[in-house]
């Protein structure tokens, strides 16, 4: 490849595919200045994994890339990335998102933007059904969707074994006192810690005294979506995805249909999940300080504002904030700054499958009768011991 050129690899999202189009003009008039051409590709986050660690083994990746956020420390041990000498911004709006670019004391990746789970009402139905909680505990939330279930289904939620499961629900476990094992010490439990158990069961009655159909637990994300944002099917929706961020952000005036809140507190407070995208530098890049530099102004607050506005997606860094008057993002910016993230390990891309694979079991045989019996504890056993195995592996993962 030309010196005056660089490989730079980003998510493609089909629903934002006009988005490429302002990425590149932004990136190409840097790029005129400075005198070199990129050589673009977008990617699916669904095939980018393979893609990446296919390059990396036939030695041909690229220069930049973009990886999620817990991948950062499974691509750290596989010593695809270049470390970074100092913090390109400081402004960081929540601190996991400095602590995990960092992996042995040296940072590995550039935060770019934020994904966050959150709570949204539908504004004009909660009104008639005369709700007007400001927020809720978890107590309030179960009585809440139970008058809500006497009219309508109350939460648009589907316990198909996804990522989004996980994503969507651990906000629930966190604001009941759940926090994960340490993974390196082995021989720990999850689906069958109390207090995991106690949410799970939590969800369950919620579901079952809500009066849920059982066909919404088997629906899949889009149609689901489709029945909140359009015709009123669900008075609650938890979601992370993109476009309804811009729903939400677009529809800053009118209150009166849709509302963000809190996820519902509990006794150890109430938390939303976050995670992101971060750019890297590929270990092997020979044009290492050519990709510090365009990184750079990547993150710029030109370009975040951008990413806010055309794509919904959120800024890691506070400052971007202050140059946008949006209501429903000051709301938005409180939740990132009040949310958690998974812990790192090399291994959480498969403990995240055997985690939303084990929760979407466990939640399906409970739909009927939420009661924690013998079958569903050794369902919870199976997925506990699936993990301890997983770690217990000496593993090398490429």
């Amino acid at each position: 490849m030309s010196k005056n050129k660089l490989k730079i690899w980003l998510v493609s999202e089909s629903v934002f595919w006009k988005s490429q189009t302002y990425v590149i003009d932004y990136a190409e008039n840097f790029s005129r200045k400075e005198s070199f051409t990129i050589e673009w590709r977008f990617i699916p986050w669904i095939n980018l994994w393979n893609e990446l660690t296919t390059s990396f083994k036939s030695k041909n990746p690229p220069d930049i890339f973009e990886i999620g956020s817990s991948w950062i420390s499974t691509f750290a041990e596989m010593n695809f990335l270049a470390p970074i000498s100092t913090n390109l911004r400081n402004d960081y709006i929540n601190e996991f998102v400095s602590k995990i670019s960092i992996i042995n004391n040296e940072i590995v990746a550039v935060p770019w933007y934020l994904d966050l789970s959150i709570l949204i009402g539908r504004n004009d139905v909660l009104q008639k059904l005369n709700i007007k909680n400001e927020s809720f505990t978890l107590e309030s939330f179960f009585e809440s969707c139970k008058i809500i279930g006497q009219n309508i289904p109350p939460l648009g939620l589907s316990f198909r074994p996804e990522p989004s499961l996980l994503h969507n629900l651990i906000p629930f476990f966190w604001a009941n006192g759940y926090e994960f094992p340490d993974f390196s010490k082995g021989n720990f439990n999850i689906f069958n810690d109390k207090t995991f158990i106690d949410t799970l069961l939590y969800i369950a009655n919620l579901w079952y005294n809500s009066k849920m159909p059982k066909t919404v637990a088997f629906a899949d994300y889009f149609s689901i979506q489709e029945a909140f944002f359009r015709e009123k099917g669900f008075v609650f929706f938890i979601t992370h995805w993109l476009p309804d961020f811009l729903n939400i952000l677009n529809s800053d005036k009118n209150t009166n249909t849709f509302k963000i809140f809190e996820f519902p507190q509990g006794s150890y407070g109430s938390f939303q999940w976050s995670g992101g995208s971060f750019l890297a530098i590929s270990s092997t890049s020979k044009k290492k300080e050519l990709c510090y530099e365009f990184i750079k102004h990547f993150i710029s607050d030109e370009f975040l504002i951008q990413k806010i506005k055309k794509e919904g997606k959120f800024s890691p860094y506070e400052s971007v904030y202050d140059t946008i008057e949006n209501n429903n993002l000051k709301k938005i910016k409180k939740l990132i700054k009040n949310s958690k993230t998974y812990p790192p390990h090399p291994l959480w891309f498969s403990i995240e499958k055997f985690l939303y694979r084990g929760l979407s079991e466990i939640l399906w045989n409970l739909i009927d009768n939420p009661v924690f019996g013998n079958e569903i504890k050794t369902i919870a056993e199976k997925w506990d011991k699936n993990l301890n195995k997983l770690l217990d592996i000496k593993w090398g993962i490429i």
